[in-house]
């Protein structure tokens, strides 16, 4: 009999994705039967100090961002030497989903361009004016929720402007 893998009290659905540094699970936290994202940062990373740094400083900076299309962060926390936080689970995929789905031959019209941006460039205004500066938005970090509002998610490589910091 196998067990279902756990992050502390989430009990692991399935894994959505990977990338370079961490990989994403659907898991649901049972007491209040809530479906949430977990971002584990990859084992062989969690040993260099520094990523493991940034890694912390990543999921900082996303519960000091309190915005409706900025991904919400529940947790953040350590299992072993396993890092992992937990975020809203977005079910409604991501752009680079849609845009796939979508086709070349089915191009967005400038309206529906707008009413999708609108949110994101908002997001990016108020995390802009807290000091956070995104540096990756793509098809891949927008997701959707179950009624297509577009969210921003993975601050993983975000600048945090200090006192007299510039832009570059």
């Amino acid at each position: 009999m196998t067990t279902t893998p756990t992050f502390g009290k989430y009990q692991v659905i399935e894994r959505l994705g990977s990338g370079g540094q961490a990989e994403v699970y659907l898991a649901v936290e049972p007491r209040l039967q809530r479906q949430v994202a977990i971002k584990v940062l990859l084992a062989h990373l969690a040993h260099d100090p520094e990523v493991g740094a940034r890694f912390a400083q990543e999921a900082r900076l996303v519960a000091s961002l309190r915005h409706p299309a900025i991904v919400q962060l529940f947790d953040f926390d350590t299992q072993g030497d396993q890092f992992f936080m937990v975020m809203e689970y977005l079910e409604g995929g991501s752009l680079k989903d849609r845009l796939a789905q979508r086709g070349v031959d089915a191009p967005y019209a400038p309206a529906e361009v707008v009413a999708l941006l609108r949110p994101v460039a908002a997001a990016l205004d108020y995390a802009h004016a807290q000091g956070a500066i995104h540096r990756d938005i793509k098809p891949g970090n927008i997701l959707f929720t179950r009624d297509g509002q577009a969210v921003i998610s993975d601050f993983g490589v975000a600048k945090i402007l200090g006192d007299g910091a510039q832009l570059s």
